[in-house]
């Protein structure tokens, strides 16, 4: 199984970072590394107002030159605050949530380890979809998807499937923790499938038994008379 550091998988729609850092130089050398690792970058010069209110940001980073152009009530995203080493933080002071500290001088790789934790924390990386080229796959709540051959990959198993049980697990698969309809699920095997109903009660079945090996993550629940549900423990 390709782990979450495997630099081949990247975001299918890139993590939104902020820069609101005073130091040019720093802001270019950070914007310049944050981009060639598929980040999608927003740079607030100091002559520009930071609008925090109409952002939607995945991580600011900002310095504590920059603090008080942030409305802290407005916040909705972590913040990484960057500052001297010799600067001693009252953290008790800076009731920012989902505030973390970096001292400088730091490393790229120290950033871009901070930026990850933040994003792991709010579960958003693996609820997201990603894509390797490299492995021609994609990963969702955690899941790969090998659609070339019709396979999976959880808890370190490769399972191949039918074409009709990939077509169902995909698609719950979109839809974790919420019910897709029968008659959804049915729409999608009537592409090969005549007798659908029947079908797709047999997929079903045959579903939960190849995923017993996964029980710990996958669960398919049957809502009665209206359709079924998949669970993804991450």
């Amino acid at each position: 199984m390709h782990t979450d550091q495997d630099s081949s998988w990247i975001d299918f729609v890139p993590k939104r970072i902020g820069i609101l850092v005073s130091d040019s130089t720093l802001t270019n050398m950070i914007e310049y590394g944050l981009k060639r690792k598929h980040y999608s970058v927003r740079v607030f010069p100091g002559d520009q107002k930071f609008l925090s209110s109409d952002l939607t940001l995945d991580v600011l980073i900002a310095d504590l030159s920059r603090l008080s152009e942030i409305r802290l009530d407005a916040i909705t995203f972590p913040i990484i605050i960057i500052h001297e080493s010799s600067l001693k933080i009252n953290l008790d002071e800076l009731t920012i949530p989902g505030v973390s500290y970096l001292e400088k001088p730091f490393e790229f790789d120290q950033l871009l380890h901070a930026i990850q934790s933040v994003i792991h924390q709010n579960n958003a990386a693996k609820n997201e979809l990603q894509v390797s080229q490299t492995h021609l796959a994609f990963r969702l709540h955690g899941i790969e998807l090998y659609p070339t051959g019709m396979e999976i990959e959880c808890s370190s198993q490769r399972l191949h499937l039918t074409w009709r049980e990939y077509q169902v697990f995909v698609t719950l698969l979109e839809e974790n923790g919420h019910m897709v309809t029968t008659q959804a699920l049915l729409d999608i095997l009537s592409e090969r499938i005549s007798n659908q109903r029947t079908s797709l009660t047999q997929c079903i079945n045959k579903l939960r038994q190849k995923l017993r090996c996964c029980r710990d993550r996958i669960e398919i629940h049957t809502e009665i008379n209206e359709g079924y549900r998949m669970q993804i423990t991450i």
